[in-house]
């Protein structure tokens, strides 16, 4: 197996906190999955910035909606066929061809941003950026699920565990320089230079995939017998055979869906409008959610091969409903940084313990397609941004926020109390 190439076979280098890390192929997996992820945030900053910016005042909470909804059809559109692709072929092959095409896609967007009248949003270019910073939906869609699997494939089963939680740790530590850089480069260098550096994480990517062993065969090499189509099914079906991963992808898609419109798709406004502050201040900000994600995966590796995945799980969850809920109650920069720290930390908990539930009970053939199914809550995120963002505009955020807060509590109090997550070891 590809997987276990390279790595030390003895039981006492498996017991290491750090074992993964002697993997050749996971160096180059989680080397992939720092600059992805350094570039995920800095898209998402830009064109969120942009659209908050060169909108009608009293039209950016339902644009900044309409833009997230653009992105979850674009991710829900593709993300189940995405993640049976990465089932069905090889995922390093999937993974390349999306990361050329990105750096494609990135390259003539930044081309697009150099126009005076794109970069002012007049007439009809504001409506067609819309649909340009549409492909950050299908770009995740393809690109998460799979990168998340091939992370798995590098390493032996006894490391799987703390490979992920390495995995999602480079994700946030990632975060902590992307988010402060990026809402700093706003203001320096522009729109068009900043995604021209994300078009260049495109290609390193793809670089660093030149260089992984793993992946280089299909996982469900069965799965071309049947269409794309069939092969998405199988994966849905699963979940009515597991209760546990079926009550954890409904906490995740509800709990980051809601959690990531208040804390990312609408927080443009509030930064502005509530809090008063430009960029580079949200940029600051978001440096103590990327605080929170590494605290909590820090947590999880000092842990190892942790237990209690269940109420870690659930813990996840109600830290990132009470840092919404708090968030939308005060205006003290000092407590609104803490609240950034517990919602970072608890959201990654989430992800990250999700994911390592999915590695530990899915069948390796269906793990990109189950993966896929964790990742549903970003589009469903985007797509409620919408419907959410036209309610904020309509009631006011500082009504909104508190209900969601209050939502995201109950539907983790419900999943505490019905499902067997809170027993698992």
């Amino acid at each position: 197996m590809a997987a276990a190439s390279g790595t030390l076979g003895t039981a006492d280098s498996d017991a290491s906190l750090l074992a993964p890390l002697r993997v050749r192929d996971f160096r180059v997996s989680l080397a992939i999955q720092i600059v992805s992820s350094v570039r995920q945030p800095m898209q998402f900053f830009t064109q969120t910035w942009f659209i908050n910016t060169v909108a009608p005042a009293d039209q950016r909470v339902a644009m900044l909606g309409l833009l997230a909804t653009l992105q979850g059809i674009s991710y829900l559109t593709w993300v189940l066929f995405g993640s049976a692709i990465s089932d069905r072929v090889p995922r390093r092959t999937a993974l390349l061809v999306t990361h050329l095409a990105g750096a494609v896609w990135l390259g003539g967007t930044a081309l697009l941003l150099r126009i005076p009248s794109v970069v002012h949003g007049d007439g009809i270019w504001f409506w067609i950026m819309l649909v340009v910073f549409a492909e950050f939906g299908v770009m995740n869609a393809q690109d998460i699920p799979a990168r998340t699997a091939v992370a798995s494939e590098t390493v032996p089963a006894s490391m799987r565990t703390r490979a992920i939680t390495l995995h999602w740790l480079a994700f946030a530590v990632a975060l902590l320089v992307a988010a402060p850089s990026t809402g700093w480069l706003i203001g320096r260098i522009g729109f068009a230079n900043i995604y021209l550096l994300a078009m260049g994480s495109h290609l390193l990517t793809a670089l660093g995939l030149r260089f992984l062993r793993a992946g280089r065969t299909a996982a469900d090499p069965d799965a071309h017998r049947e269409s794309i189509l069939e092969n998405v099914r199988v994966g849905v079906r699963y979940l009515g055979t597991d209760a546990t991963m079926r009550w954890a992808v409904l906490l995740t898609v509800i709990t980051i869906s809601l959690g990531s419109v208040a804390m990312g798709i609408l927080i443009a406004t509030w930064i502005s409008d509530v809090l008063h502050l430009d960029a580079a201040g949200w940029g600051r900000l978001a440096l103590f959610w990327g605080v929170g994600g590494v605290l909590a995966n820090g947590f999880l590796v000092s842990r190892g091969n942790y237990r209690h995945k269940g109420i870690l799980f659930l813990g996840g969850a109600t830290s990132f409903a009470v840092a919404v809920l708090v968030f939308s109650q005060t205006r003290s920069l000092p407590i609104v940084a803490l609240t950034f720290i517990a919602g970072g930390g608890g959201s990654q908990l989430v992800i990250t313990v999700g994911s390592a539930l999915a590695q530990q009970l899915v069948p390796p053939h269906l793990l990109g397609r189950v993966m896929g199914l964790l990742s549903l809550a970003q589009g469903v995120a985007s797509i409620s941004g919408f419907f959410l963002g036209l309610i904020g505009q309509a009631i006011g955020l500082q009504l909104l926020y508190p209900a969601l807060g209050m939502l995201m509590l109950a539907v983790t109090a419900y999943t505490a109390i019905r499902s067997p997550l809170r027993r698992l070891d």
